[in-house]
C-alpha cells in the first residue's frame, strides 16, 4: 500500500488532445491507488465553468502529466452540473417563481423555486405529501454537453438536498431525488442523396436526433413525424424509414424523454451506423 501511486490534489485531466474542444479539469481531493484493486475515484471539477465541462462516461480520458503506476484515466459515470452564464428567459423564469419563495413558505413553488437557484439545477419539480402531511419531494434535472435535461447527478442531488435542508420549515421533511427518464431508442434507415457518403451523412443525421431529443422537456411529447422533418432537413438525405419509434411517444410532467440507442443504416443494407 505505501507504494501505491497517490493522485494530488489539483492533477490535470482532460478530454482526447485530437478532438476539439479539449475539456480540462482538475482533482478536488488527494486518494491513494488501491494497492488490492488497482484504482481509485476522485472527484474533479472543470477549470473553467460552463456547460462545457459536462461530458458523456468514458470521454475524460488523457493525463497531460503522467503520474507513474497510473495507466490508465476514465469517468465511468457522466459529468454534470455545470451551467452557462443564465440567460434573460430563465432570469426572468426563476424571479417569477422567487415570490413563492419569499417566505421560505411550504408550497410546491417555493422548493421549486429554491432547487432552482443551485448551480447546475436546470429544472425541478416538487410533489406535495408524497408521505403524508408535513413531507415533500424534489426532483431535479441538470442539461448534459448536447444541452439535453437529464436528471441530476448523485452529487447535484446532495447539494440540492443540503441547500433545501437549510431553508425548509422546520416542520417539512424534504427529499430530493434523480428523476425518472423515459429512455426511447430510434433506428433509422437511411437513404443518401448521389454524391453523398452515407458514413458522413449518417453522422449528421445522428447529430439532428441528438438535437431534436436536447428540445424535449418536461411534458412534452416526441412527435415521429417532427423527428423525421428534422431528420429530412439534413442536405444529402434523399428518403427515411423510421423503424423506432413507431408511434409518438408521451411525455410527463416528471420524466424527460431521453435518446437511448441510435441505430442508422443504409436502406441497402450494405453499410451500417451505429452508436451505442
Amino acid at each position: 500500500m505505501g507504494n501505491a501511486p497517490i493522485i494530488p490534489v489539483g492533477t490535470i485531466c482532460s478530454t482526447e488532445p485530437a478532438v476539439e474542444p479539449i475539456i480540462e479539469f482538475l482533482t478536488t481531493e488527494e486518494k491513494q491507488i488501491s494497492a488490492q484493486t488497482g484504482y481509485v475515484d476522485v472527484l474533479v471539477e472543470a477549470k473553467t465553468a460552463g456547460a462545457d465541462g459536462n461530458q458523456e462516461a468514458n470521454k475524460v480520458t488523457y493525463l497531460p502529466q503522467a503520474i507513474a503506476q497510473v495507466d490508465t484515466i476514465i469517468n465511468l459515470n457522466p459529468i454534470t452540473g455545470g451551467a452557462d452564464i443564465e440567460d434573460d428567459d430563465s432570469l426572468r423564469k426563476r424571479l417569477v417563481l422567487r415570490w413563492y419563495g419569499t417566505s421560505w413558505g411550504g408550497c410546491e413553488e417555493s422548493f421549486r423555486s429554491m432547487a432552482l437557484e443551485v448551480t447546475g439545477v436546470a429544472e425541478a419539480q416538487a410533489i406535495a405529501c408524497y408521505q403524508g402531511p408535513g413531507t415533500v419531494k424534489v426532483l431535479i434535472w441538470a442539461r448534459n454537453e448536447s444541452g439535453t435535461l437529464v436528471p441530476g447527478s448523485d452529487s447535484l442531488v446532495t447539494t440540492v438536498q443540503d441547500y433545501l435542508d437549510e431553508r425548509k420549515p422546520i416542520c417539512t421533511k424534504v427529499l430530493v431525488e434523480k428523476p425518472a427518464g423515459i429512455i426511447q431508442d430510434v433506428f433509422i434507415y437511411l437513404e443518401v442523396e448521389t454524391g453523398y457518403t452515407f458514413s458522413v451523412i449518417s453522422e449528421n443525421v445522428k447529430a439532428a436526433v441528438m438535437t431534436f431529443f436536447s428540445g424535449l422537456g418536461l411534458n412534452e411529447n416526441l412527435i415521429v413525424a417532427q423527428l423525421l422533418a428534422s431528420i429530412m432537413a439534413v442536405t444529402g438525405v434523399k428518403d427515411i424509414t423510421i423503424g423506432k419509434p413507431k408511434n409518438n411517444v408521451t411525455g410527463s410532467p416528471l420524466q424527460t424523454i431521453l435518446l437511448g440507442r441510435c441505430i442508422i443504416q443504409s436502406k441497402s443494407g450494405e453499410t451500417q451506423y451505429a452508436d451505442w
